[in-house]
């Protein structure tokens, strides 16, 4: 017969599990091999390559850094979205330096080569350098950039000027918008912009040079978008009455005189000049259509391509867009305007 006591339920219940708990990170190693093995392969990181050092050391600086949060994007004033901009000097300049970037940037990603020729027109050096920053960069890189999402930036910016009094500032931004909006005739910017200039011009402190710049640009689009010659020959006498070849292009224009506009075009090389006559480009072509088809029968390919034509536009382009029923002679040298009607005999 067993004469020990029965073991109690709390002391099975206890068993092994009464030893006091030690955390595995505190706990000895039982297997120094281990132990051994896994320093000499912590270890071994200092045999690693001069390149690959490099790479670690700015993997571990970039994610380091703390991540900067995204700008936030402000609204239209006029529509009573948001009043940062209105009210806060800082957030207007930083704001500005944000476009001047995302501009520079689709420039140079998205549109021809003439434009990015002109971007020391449209940018002075101290907005280069205000735009070509780290901060701008990590910022924008993966925001998709449009000419539509630039010039509602430049919309919010000046909505929020407009509440205040003219500065240099001012000056710079409205500027800014009528010459980058005047290179894709995107009259809703550059005509209120212009409109502001020329009424703060003295607050201002245009120069000679920039208050002719967007009066004739104002002249020109009223004569070859709003064909309002009148208001456009008033602006002219009134303010820049010395600029004898933009009264050349009113006068070619009322008189649908395409040999005279297309030579003056051609040789223009004026950029805002050139980019309000683009958009009367088509109805002059037009005129010049009009016009061959009632003088000439037959016209020599080079003579029509050279004395007639926009120097970019080839006749073949000329063919396709304006569906003008014109043909090369078998000789592929002479165009064929209209058939000669052969006289019948009775």
């Amino acid at each position: 017969m067993d004469t020990n006591p029965p073991k109690s339920k709390s002391s099975l219940r206890r068993g092994n599990f009464s030893r006091k708990y030690v955390p595995p990170h505190k706990a000895k190693s039982r297997n120094p091999s281990k132990e051994v093995q896994g320093t000499t392969t912590f270890d071994s990181s200092v045999n690693l390559d001069a390149e690959e050092r490099e790479k670690a050391r700015k993997r571990l600086a970039r994610f380091s850094k703390p991540k900067t949060p995204p700008k936030p994007e402000y609204g239209l004033l006029s529509r009573g979205d948001d009043t940062r901009l209105r009210d806060n000097e800082h957030d207007r300049l930083e704001f500005y330096s944000r476009i001047l970037y995302r501009f520079i940037h689709f420039c140079s990603n998205n549109t021809p080569g003439s434009l990015q020729d002109s971007l020391t027109r449209l940018l002075s050096e101290d907005e280069f350098k205000t735009a070509d920053s780290s901060e701008m960069l990590d910022e924008n890189n993966n925001e998709e950039v449009t000419m539509d999402s630039i010039l509602m930036s430049l919309r919010k910016l000046r909505e929020a000027l407009l509440r205040n009094a003219p500065s240099p500032f001012h000056k710079k931004v409205f500027m800014f918008s009528v010459r980058i909006s005047t290179s894709f005739g995107h009259y809703q910017t550059y005509v209120p912009s212009i409109n502001y200039l020329i009424r703060h011009k003295d607050a201002l402190g245009l120069s000679e040079q920039e208050f002719e710049e967007v009066v004739t640009i104002l002249i020109l689009h009223l004569v070859h978008v709003n064909e309002d010659v009148s208001h456009a020959i008033n602006l002219y006498f009134k303010y820049i009455p010395q600029r004898w070849e933009i009264l050349k292009i009113i006068q070619s224009w009322i008189h649908k005189n395409y040999c005279q506009w297309i030579k003056i075009y051609n040789e223009e090389r004026n950029d805002s000049v050139l980019s309000m006559m683009r958009l009367g480009y088509d109805k002059m072509v037009l005129n010049l259509i009009s016009g061959v088809n009632c003088l000439y029968y037959t016209l020599p390919k080079a003579d029509l391509e050279e004395s007639f034509l926009p120097h970019e536009l080839k006749f073949e382009d000329l063919s396709t867009k304006y569906d003008v029923g014109w043909r090369l002679d078998d000789d592929g040298q002479t165009v064929i305007i209209r058939e000669r009607r052969k006289r019948t005999t009775v």
